[in-house]
């Protein structure tokens, strides 16, 4: 290898390498971080903790079922269902 060659992959190469290193290296700190962040939320010590989940999440789905129904009786209120007529000659 010519010395020319040595200086131009240290001048372009090293930098590109060195940037792609470092920044592999950057990411996986900064999403490890973000990981054991979420881990510590859901580390809970209360031996209860299973249960009282389960009651959040019913109580989540009968809150949810009841704004559902709530919901569609506005809709039926609000808007009135009419046909309309198609163009002759359409497309489909």
């Amino acid at each position: 290898m010519t010395k020319r060659k040595q200086l131009e992959f240290l001048r372009l190469g090293m930098p590109f390498v060195a940037f792609a290193v470092l920044g592999s290296f950057g990411l996986s700190h900064i999403i490890q971080g973000r990981l054991d962040v979420k881990d510590a939320k859901q580390e809970v010590n209360d031996f209860r903790a299973p249960v009282l989940a389960q009651r959040k999440r019913e109580r989540r789905k009968r809150d949810e079922k009841k704004n559902e129904a709530q919901l569609r009786e506005t809709v039926k209120e609000e808007y009135e269902l009419k046909e309309v007529p198609r163009p002759t000659g359409s497309w489909w």
